[in-house]
């Protein structure tokens, strides 16, 4: 017990003194305790759901084998993200930030490598800057239970376990391309994996949107490259947009000052086509009182951006100073002016920023210090970024805003011509006409490239393509009739010729094959039936009487002719008729109106008949092949 008989709370220790006046107590009541108590646990419980420990941020990128990517200096933009976060009480409370350069290389493969060995190294990644193995460290990232915050990949099909941290460039580029018009575009990149990636996926997502995408090609080594592509790009027909996925010529990107080059001496930079680069819609570029050194020098590169239009993120009236003032205030790369910094240190820096926020939304939620769906808590944020501000939508999504940057071949400014809002996406003039070589931009194309609900084809437009159609159609009825008036006439004249003989085909003969038992036929009398049988009188068939008697067992010697009645008497091959006396008497009460003249009535191998009109209408000659006259008449 402790000394005087007192008894002593435990937040206050057995070695604590006590002072006590004369005539109180030093003890506290027993609500009192609990009261206190409960404060204190109450207290206590934001900072046990984070925990005391450290959330460690790796930053991937191609760091030690680019030298342009190497300026953006990802190191010191990460650590001044992290100090900020970490001075902001309101952030992260009880738990500390902190990140971590992680070079991966400029080759695909190797980068992978690379990024798989840090699985237990960091808590969360900003980055891939490759996109060509986006697809895989996304899916390695939801295995682990870790986010990506990356401006180079774009969002997931299913999941946030990748969270773009800007607006989607390849949505900006269309927007921009829809503004004026161009939609036939051809996308040229450098020869290395993070550009090739980069067109590729590029092109893809043009290709979904219906854009006729005539070439994605890479740069060879040398001039000799860049001659191939520009041979390429000449044989297109209808060309507007050339991309250029590579690094950018204002920032010291020798690629792609040697293809502009060498496109003015071909003379492409003529206003026939526009080249858009890429790299600039991923930072802030800046142009206010900002002069270029490469646009200073009178030369080729000078004259040929006249035919370039710079589209790039808007930042703040001060862009030109966020550098400085972040440097000296958190005291690194003081040495360093903002000129020899790439704009892509605030892109890291943003990336930074947002990944904080989402963690202390995440971690208010009961999530506690971890990086696994912090794509779900990205929500209706508006944050001070490095250059500007990081505004969100109530989905997560980058809202931003990017200016159209344009020369006039003469000064080494850029100077903005239009705005576009992410957020409508819209694109608004500023007030300043584009330059364009030649005074014109390029022809526009068929509104129909961009109408997701329209079928353009080949960039026709839809009123001649509508036309054509019709006229299409109507050749086409007319020569459909001119064919049937053409088959009309010839059968018409070959009625008026008349046939010259009879032809019966299956469909005009209808063959009986009915049982004996039903075969009866109606004839006038039981004698008459037999003469039928032997070849007797056709006309008895038509003046019978209603009495019936069975026909013998030969139900395939008699076909039924559609039309006239006539009877056909099967033979067997290679057998001889013979003229009986029945089947002269049926020739003999032939009338002449059932024949026609010049039809030939086969009697025999050697007998033939032929009716002639200018004998009497019940007399047929007979004639026998080799003799010089009838031999005998049928009266």
């Amino acid at each position: 017990m402790p000394p005087h008989g007192k008894i002593v709370l435990p937040c206050q220790g057995p070695q604590r003194p006590t002072h006590s006046h004369p005539g109180t107590t030093s003890s506290l009541p027993l609500p009192s305790v609990v009261f206190w108590g409960a404060l204190l646990w109450v207290g206590s419980l934001a900072h046990l759901a984070w925990g005391t420990g450290t959330f460690t941020v790796g930053v991937l990128g191609p760091w030690d084998c680019d030298p342009i990517f190497a300026r953006a200096l990802p190191g010191v933009a990460a650590q001044l993200a992290v100090d900020r976060v970490n001075r902001d009480p309101s952030l992260l409370p009880g738990s500390h930030l902190a990140s971590v350069v992680l070079p991966t290389g400029c080759h695909t493969p190797q980068a992978l490598a690379t990024f798989l060995t840090h699985k237990d190294t960091v808590a969360a990644f900003v980055g891939p800057v490759n996109p060509g193995y986006c697809p895989a460290a996304a899916l390695l990232a939801q295995s682990w239970g870790k986010t990506l915050f990356s401006w180079a990949c774009g969002a997931p099909e299913g999941g946030r376990e990748s969270v773009p941290t800007l607006p989607s460039a390849a949505q900006v580029l269309l927007t921009v391309m829809r503004y004026f018009g161009w939609a036939r575009l051809a996308i040229v990149s450098s020869h290395q994996d993070i550009w090739v990636a980069t067109a590729q996926q590029l092109a893809m997502s043009f290709r979904t949107h219906g854009l006729p995408v005539g070439l994605v090609t890479s740069l060879g080594p040398g001039e000799q490259g860049a001659m191939e592509v520009l041979q390429q790009l000449c044989s297109m027909d209808g060309l507007k947009v050339v991309v250029l996925c590579m690094h950018s010529a204002l920032l010291g990107g020798s690629e792609q000052t040697a293809l502009l080059s060498r496109a003015w001496a071909e003379g492409l930079a003529g206003g026939r086509l526009v080249f858009l680069p890429y790299d600039t819609l991923l930072f802030p570029l800046p142009y206010r009182n900002r002069s270029y050194q490469a646009l200073g020098d009178t030369g080729p590169l000078k004259e040929v951006y006249d035919a370039v239009l710079t589209v790039t993120l808007e930042s703040g009236p001060k862009d030109i100073h966020a550098f400085a003032a972040a440097s000296v205030d958190a005291q690194v790369a003081a040495h360093l002016q903002p000129e020899q910094v790439s704009p892509l240190f605030g892109t890291i820096y943003d990336a930074v920023v947002l990944l904080a926020h989402a963690l202390n939304h995440s971690g208010s939620h009961g999530a506690g210090l971890s990086g696994a769906h912090l794509g779900d808590h990205t929500g209706a944020l508006n944050v001070a970024g490095f250059s500007q501000r990081i505004r969100t939508d109530k989905r997560g999504r980058r809202l931003a805003q990017y200016v159209i940057l344009d020369t006039d071949a003469q000064g080494n400014q850029l100077v903005p011509t239009h705005i576009l809002d992410t957020g409508t996406w819209q694109v608004q003039p500023l007030g300043k006409a584009i330059h364009f070589p030649g005074g014109a931009p390029p022809v526009h194309d068929s509104s129909c490239w961009f109408d997701p609900n329209t079928l353009c084809m080949r960039g026709v437009q839809p009123l001649g393509s509508l036309l054509t159609l019709a006229l299409a159609c109507v050749l086409a009825l007319a020569g459909g009739a001119l064919a049937y008036l053409f088959r009309l006439g010839i059968q018409q004249l070959q009625l008026a010729r008349g046939p010259q003989q009879i032809l019966l085909t299956a469909q005009e003969l209808t063959f009986l094959h009915r049982p004996p038992s039903r075969w009866r036929l109606q004839v006038d009398s039981a004698s008459e039936s037999r003469s039928v049988t032997d070849g007797g009188s056709l006309r008895s068939m038509a003046q019978g009487s209603a009495r019936s008697l069975s026909v013998p067992q030969e139900p395939t010697n008699v076909a039924l002719y559609q039309g006239d009645w006539v009877w056909l008497k099967k033979f067997e091959a290679g057998t001889a008729p013979v003229l009986r006396p029945s089947c002269l008497s049926l020739l003999r009460k032939l009338p002449m109106a059932s024949t026609s003249a010049q039809h030939t009535l086969s009697l025999s191998p050697l007998h033939a008949s032929i009716p002639t009109p200018h004998c009497h209408p019940s007399r047929i000659l007979i004639i026998t092949p080799g003799a010089q006259s009838p031999s005998s008449a049928i009266t």
